[in-house]
């Protein structure tokens, strides 16, 4: 089979599988972080709050 068929099927198969997700509702925990987000952002503290909610990172690990 040459490589621009097989191309072309993955792209096929990747639509189809994205076009029966993109129906589904965002899960709710998706949707309250957007909430927050656009909360930050709208009070200009959007900076801090990424930098807030990032992990901490050890000295040690570098």
């Amino acid at each position: 089979m040459p490589k621009g068929h097989r191309a072309g099927d993955i792209d096929a198969h990747l639509r189809r599988a994205f076009k029966e997700i993109e129906s589904d509702p965002l899960p709710e925990r998706l949707l309250g972080l957007l909430e927050e987000l656009r909360r930050r952002e709208a009070n200009g503290s959007a900076a801090a709050g990424v930098e807030a909610a990032a992990p901490e990172q050890d000295p040690d690990r570098g």
